[in-house]
């Protein structure tokens, strides 16, 4: 996945222009950024990428290395020390999808599962887990949870197109 940065300062007649062909190509941007020409970037805050070393990229990590149950495990005995390692609703979906994009939608599933019982009234959380059911092979879980995407969020189109869909393979299913 390619990500890129621009940016540029009329005062200073400098520019940066930063270009990645990696998923986590950008999570050394604000080093590239500093080392390059200096000064805040409020840009890269608002982004909310992720540093290299920040707490979503090591627990990405720690999924690939060790699976996403032990992951799970480890991470959750970490922010009950230390409340500053919690990830954000943003942060673990970020992860579940990364693993989800690689193929490992077992490990995916297990992250998304997380990310509900931390945010459960997020309906975003829920349309995240039906996803990777679904990607999965698994209609009927998929969905249950774009339903339940549909109760936080009426307007969902998305769980509303899905539900859908969903519904039409059963019926061409059960005719079979």
């Amino acid at each position: 996945m390619n990500r890129s940065y621009i940016v540029a300062s009329q005062k200073t007649k400098d520019a940066l222009l930063f270009f990645t062909n990696s998923t986590n190509g950008l999570s050394f941007l604000q080093e590239i950024t500093d080392a390059a020409i200096g000064g805040e970037r409020p840009s890269i805050a608002w982004l909310d990428y992720g540093r290299y070393d920040s707490p979503q990229q090591k627990f990405l990590k720690s999924v690939g290395d060790f699976g996403a149950e032990k992951a799970l495990e480890n991470y959750r005995k970490t922010r009950e020390k230390d409340s500053s390692k919690r990830l954000t609703e943003r942060q673990m979906n970020w992860v579940g999808y990364m693993i989800m994009w690689v193929g490992d939608t077992k490990d995916a599933i297990a992250v998304f599962k997380q990310n509900t019982i931390d945010f459960p009234e997020s309906a975003n959380v829920w349309d995240s887990l039906a996803e990777a059911y679904m990607k999965n092979g698994n209609n009927e879980l998929a969905l249950k949870y774009y339903k339940k995407t549909l109760e936080l969020e009426p307007e969902n189109k998305n769980a509303a197109e899905m539900i859908k869909k969903l519904n039409s393979k059963k019926v061409s299913e059960n005719e079979q």
